[in-house]
């Protein structure tokens, strides 16, 4: 057993446990920490309210945090809220602990759960509208590989509509086909993920089967996979050599491996002519990963599970070059710097050969990377790179020069909490604020033109670019002015996108709020992707574009500073 504690908007205390513990036991808690709150509406298909809706919002395994009393001990922290629409089909959870945004689930009677995860920030409240689906009910017969029917099959839903069943507190379809192996399934959401189980000692095994379901689709044959092995197939551009590629399949079955160990991944090499075989794949389904080389991704595909041979294409793969030398003598001596390049904000990479200054990055896919050269946590230069697939970036020679300063003097100075980054051109982070000499600032920037983004309780989202001159202290004098959360929703009707670019500018041109938004942090469901921005009064240009080629140019207004009611939404076509 475990206790914790929650009163009001505050974020719930951390699990403290009992086990082990013998008589009287006292455990005080100190709530310290505003949590998110989220405000938001349940409509049907028809867009009308949806009265006695049950409403999750959190991730429902919580995550952990280190113990303050015991340093090197972890606790949970378990942040999940369930609340019910009223009449109006409306609610408000408060106190919810944020993790990669907020994850809501709604479970409505006669419609499929609903999923979305919204932006939200400690200490503000967001706003979101869930909008139900028809429900869709499947139909058919689970045969072998062979073509016979297959009894006594355990069908599971271990996704609905890019929520996995572990994120989801609520139950999901599921059934077992009969004597003639016949099965159904209601309230299905239109894309989802089935599991088929075989019974123990029945031919087959363990199979994945995505489902998006078109239009008036109600029945459809069900196949067992052969055995438990994942065979595939990588196809690359002519010349590619596939010395030293293998594939690896993660589980994604549910397994915490914050709490506990995770199965190890499986692994196989690729052969000369592109094959390969996964064996002892029993536990769909399963991220299969395919790497050029240790720390080389290429691509990845979800939801695979033995079955049909798994195709692999892959585009050329790229390099980036160049020489790096510490003119400014920022190094100390004997000292290297770490040169890393990222593609996404949590994967870094670190160089194929890196020799006299000389560095090379092989084997790279295409992407937006952000480049940095540190040393001691410290910058020392930082840019971004597009690559193309196949092409070959040459940076030519980097030169260190004194690193400058950051100090901000805000007018008036905010009451309340604040936090700020600052971001490259291709708004990657570079450096956080900090205190220096007392101000908000950055203690050591290299040279160049930067982004600085700023957010204060109460205030409006700030946005400011600034330089940085060799050796010396830049002081960034900002106006703020009182601000008021608003929920940016953006629709994609369920259009292919991986990277959201979003841009605000106010009626002067000023930018107010830059951001990326990948696509991984957002399940389908739901309208969209949101934002949660504080903004001013006044007119605002909206720009929007996904690497898929979606965009967006509009405007709109914030008339009052008065709590929001709904989502600005808007649609990318």
């Amino acid at each position: 057993f475990a206790v914790s504690a929650r009163a009001g908007g505050f974020a719930p205390a951390l699990l403290q446990r009992l086990y082990g513990r013998a008589g009287t036991v006292r455990i005080d808690f100190v709530l310290e920490q505003a949590g998110a709150g989220l405000r938001g509406i349940v409509r049907d298909p028809r867009g009308r309210p949806v009265a006695g809706a049950i409403v999750a919002v959190g991730a429902p395994s919580g995550h952990v945090e280190e113990d303050p009393e015991h340093p090197g001990q972890y606790l949970e922290a378990r942040g999940l809220r369930v609340e019910e629409t009223d009449e109006q089909g409306q609610f408000f959870a408060a106190g919810a602990r944020t993790d990669f945004g907020l994850s809501v689930a709604v479970q409505a009677q006669d419609y499929p759960i609903a999923v979305a995860n919204v932006s939200a920030e400690e200490g503000s409240t967001a706003f979101v509208e869930i909008e139900l689906t028809a429900p869709a009910v499947l139909a058919g017969v689970v045969r072998t590989s062979t073509g016979e029917p297959a009894a006594g099959v355990k069908l599971t839903t271990t996704q609905c509509d890019g929520a996995r069943a572990h994120e989801v507190p609520f139950r999901l379809p599921q059934t077992t086909s009969d004597g003639a192996g016949r099965y159904r399934l209601e309230l299905l959401p239109r894309a989802s993920v089935l599991r088929l189980d075989p019974a123990p000692g029945s031919a087959g095994g363990p199979t994945v089967v995505p489902l998006a379901l078109g239009p008036g689709e109600t029945s459809r044959d069900l196949v067992l996979a052969e055995d438990d092995s994942i065979r595939g197939f990588v196809e690359v551009p002519p010349g590619t050599s596939l010395d030293g590629w293998f594939v690896r399949a993660l589980d994604l079955t549910g397994t915490d491996s914050r709490l506990k160990m995770a199965p190890r991944p499986k692994m196989a090499p690729v052969g000369p002519d592109g094959r390969f075989v996964l064996d002892d794949c029993g536990r769909p389904p399963y991220r299969v990963e395919l790497y050029a080389a240790r720390d080389r991704p290429v691509l990845h595909r979800d939801d695979v599970g033995p079955g049909p041979e798994l195709v692999l294409v892959t585009e050329a793969l790229g390099s980036i070059q160049g020489e790096f030398v510490d003119a400014a003598g920022l190094l100390p001596a004997g000292a290297s710097p770490d040169i890393r390049v990222a593609l996404r904000e949590e994967v870094t990479h670190s160089p194929t050969r890196d020799e006299a200054g000389r560095f090379d990055f092989e084997l790279m896919r295409a992407g937006r990377y952000s480049f940095t050269v540190e040393h001691a946590e410290r910058v020392l230069f930082a840019t971004w790179v597009e690559l193309a697939p196949g092409e070959l970036v040459d940076l030519g020679r980097i030169e260190t020069a004194p690193l400058g300063s950051l100090v901000l003097d805000l007018d008036p100075y905010p009451s309340r909490g604040m936090s700020g980054r600052v971001l490259d051109a291709g708004l990657g982070q570079v450096a956080v604020l900090e205190l220096v000499d007392g101000r908000p600032g950055v203690s050591a920037l290299p040279p160049g033109e930067w982004l600085l983004d700023l957010e204060a309780e109460g205030t409006g989202r700030i946005s400011a670019p600034f330089s940085i001159r060799p050796g010396e202290r830049t002081e960034l004098r900002l106006p703020t002015v009182p601000g008021v959360e608003r929920s940016l929703c953006f629709r994609m009707d369920r259009r292919e996108w991986n990277v959201l670019t979003v841009e605000l500018r106010d009626a002067r041109g000023g930018q107010v709020f830059a951001r990326r938004v990948l696509r991984s942090y957002f399940p389908a469901a739901g309208l969209g992707p949101s934002l949660l921005v504080a903004l001013p009064v006044g007119t605002f240009k909206l720009e929007a574009e996904t690497d898929t080629g979606l965009a967006l140019r509009t405007t709109f207004d914030v008339p009052a500073l008065l709590p929001q009611e709904s989502a600005l939404e808007f649609e990318l076509r």
